[in-house]
């Protein structure tokens, strides 16, 4: 029993210097790999043994365990060697703010105790390798600031300890699962600056967000309403998509959170601005650049302009038509846009002159402040005979159709002259060839014949 338990302290023995030995081997082949040399602070390094005692210079130990690769801004160069994977104990790998290029090494999915990777900042390329699914104790994952391209790996929405995951300004395509709702540990997500597209799923409702941006994508479709009921927001960050609709009424749930910015500016959202909008909430809220109604006329001009597009600011709009808005999203967008004067001057006037010349739409009653149901557009009028103006549904046919149906009709009227000239032609030329050839055997014509006896 005794010689059992030696050959067993023996055999632990031999074991840890094989993998100690591994680790060296591995911080000697990364430190050749990222351009040593050149790096900003080396010191220590080949000085002893990394571990356990040695001072090898962003070098984390734990007993003969590296535990940590802390190099942060330290002009790292060079790609990062598939022998990372060997540092098998390894906790932490802060390489941030380096130029570091190549693809991310697959065998990273080694590193089963790995609660940490940062590679922010660096010139990383190639896509992210779906390795994720063995890191169970993955915490924070920031790729961010890299050249790294192609969709998110399905293996990223396993790990359910994830709590940070920063994939901003890369060429990321693709969508964004539905499974990110699969992550209740999720704080921070930001995945600002890529081309990702498709709509926001509404499985994002974790009560522990409190980082949420999704700006400068591709992202379309409505916002979801679960967005306005993560408890814990503190930024939400949505500008620049392709987002419609309106903004979801659960967001005035927000006034009641801790809340610091609200950027929904730069889409192309409509409808009237909610409630949490016109209390004058004291964090940051941007909803510049969309199409949103007037809520009331004093939000017009001086009385505080807080989010109507320039169509709708113009105090003249307001006062004049009394009602909370100035027209729907399709006229503002296509009128407002390019005529300054739709909402200076009358509404019944130029706006539905502006509408008439440029095609775009129809103008009418603006729309009620209480939810309605959607009726079809209607279009202003007046004939001749009324002194009144009038509201009554017509069929606009435009310009272009009627050139084309007046083109058709000119052509047909063209083929039957021609056809008509053509015809007479044949039969002249046919009579005129019948009396050379009688003419020619001698034979009359019976009225000719008739004259000659004569």
């Amino acid at each position: 029993m005794k010689a059992f338990s030696a050959g067993l302290v023996v055999l632990l023995l031999l074991s840890s210097a094989v993998l100690a030995q591994n680790a060296t081997q591995a911080l000697e082949e990364f430190y050749s790999s990222t351009g040593g040399t050149g790096w900003t602070n080396s010191e220590g390094w080949f000085v002893g043994d990394p571990c356990p005692n040695g001072q090898w210079f962003g070098v984390v130990c734990e007993g003969d365990k590296v535990i940590e690769l802390m190099l942060p801004n330290n002009n790292l160069s060079g790609t990062l060697p598939s022998s990372l994977g060997d540092l098998v104990d390894l906790r932490s790998i802060v390489l941030s703010q380096n130029s570091l290029t190549g693809s991310i090494p697959t065998t990273l999915s080694a590193l089963t105790e790995l609660e940490q990777l940062d590679l922010l900042s660096n010139q990383l390329n190639g896509t992210i390798p779906d390795i994720f699914a063995p890191l169970v104790k993955l915490v924070h994952l920031n790729l961010g600031k890299n050249l790294l391209r192609g969709s998110i790996p399905t293996s990223l929405y396993t790990v359910r300890l994830l709590s940070i995951i920063n994939f901003e300004r890369n060429n990321l395509t693709g969508v964004l699962s539905t499974s990110v709702g699969n992550l209740p540990s999720l704080t921070q997500l930001n995945l600002a600056h890529n081309s990702l597209a498709g709509i926001i799923p509404a499985s994002i409702r974790q009560p522990s967000i409190e980082y949420l941006e999704l700006s400068n994508n591709q992202f379309s479709g409505p916002i979801p309403s679960n967005l306005g009921r993560l408890a814990g927001i503190k930024n939400l960050i949505l500008n620049n998509n392709l987002l419609t609709g309106s903004i979801p009424s659960t967001f005035d749930q927000l006034a009641n959170t801790d809340v610091v910015l609200v950027d929904l500016s730069t889409n192309s959202l409509n409808g009237y601005i909610p409630a949490f909008y016109q209390t004058q909430p004291t964090y940051d809220l941007r909803l510049q650049n969309n199409f949103f109604w007037c809520p009331s006329p004093e939000w017009c001009g001086e009385a505080g302009d807080r989010s109507c597009t320039p169509c709708i600011t113009a105090p003249s709009c307001c006062e004049e038509n009394s009602r909370p808005g100035c027209g729907n999203s399709t006229i503002q967008q296509c009128v407002c846009q390019s005529s300054a004067e739709c909402c200076v001057s009358q509404w019944s006037a130029t706006c539905v002159a502006s509408v008439e010349t440029l095609d775009c739409g129809v103008c009418g009653p603006l729309p009620s402040r209480s939810p309605s149901p959607v009726v079809s557009p209607v279009v202003v009028t007046k004939t001749r005979t009324q002194t009144k103006t009038q509201t009554q549904t017509t069929t606009k046919v435009p310009l272009t159709t009627l050139v084309a149906l007046g083109g058709i009709s000119g052509m047909v009227l063209i083929i039957i002259v021609v056809a008509a000239i053509i015809a007479a032609l044949i039969i002249i030329g046919a009579i005129a060839g019948l009396i050379y050839y009688r003419y020619k055997k001698g034979l009359w014509l019976p009225f000719l014949s008739s004259y000659q006896k004569a």
